[in-house]
């Protein structure tokens, strides 16, 4: 087969992919779900909104995308699990903006509560090498990553 060939089989692979994709039902959860994106810019109420979804909750799902190209931007996204409900939150942090300042201080205090033994964080692969490319931003320490309960769901 010639170059040309396997590129319009590839197109045609693609669109019908994309056209099965597009016939599928909307994705509907099966519990409700609240969304939140946490900054410096919120109010202070909801930071404390944060800790105590943090206390309640025993399992987590998160995740890290890629860091922006600002390198010291980064933003965390978390699932709190409940049996009633899901709570989701993404956490965007500048460390050149927000570090000794008190939205700093809750999200240490925040992770202190998810990295506890008694949580269990699932995660989509391994986040430790994720985990330990942010600890440049002082928001946790070896010590408390050591203790969180991850679960890599890809393994199970």
């Amino acid at each position: 087969m010639n170059k040309k060939t396997i590129t319009k089989k590839t197109i045609v692979r693609r669109q019908t992919l994309h056209q099965k994709l597009n016939d599928l039902p909307q994705f509907t959860s099966l519990l409700p779900v609240t969304t939140c994106v946490m900054q410096t810019t919120r109010k202070q109420n909801m930071f404390h909104v944060l800790i105590q979804q943090a206390k309640e909750t025993t399992l987590f799902t998160m995740s890290i995308p890629k860091e922006s190209s600002d390198s010291n931007t980064l933003s965390l996204n978390f699932a709190f699990i409940h049996e009633s409900s899901i709570v989701t939150f993404t956490i965007d942090y500048s460390h050149e903006k927000d570090h000794n300042t008190p939205f700093h201080w809750i999200l240490e205090y925040f992770f202190i509560f998810l990295f506890s033994p008694s949580k269990t964080i699932y995660t989509w692969g391994n986040i430790i090498p994720n985990l330990e490319s942010i600890k440049k931003y002082d928001l946790f320490d070896n010590d408390a990553l050591s203790q969180a309960n991850f679960i890599d769901i890809q393994q199970k």
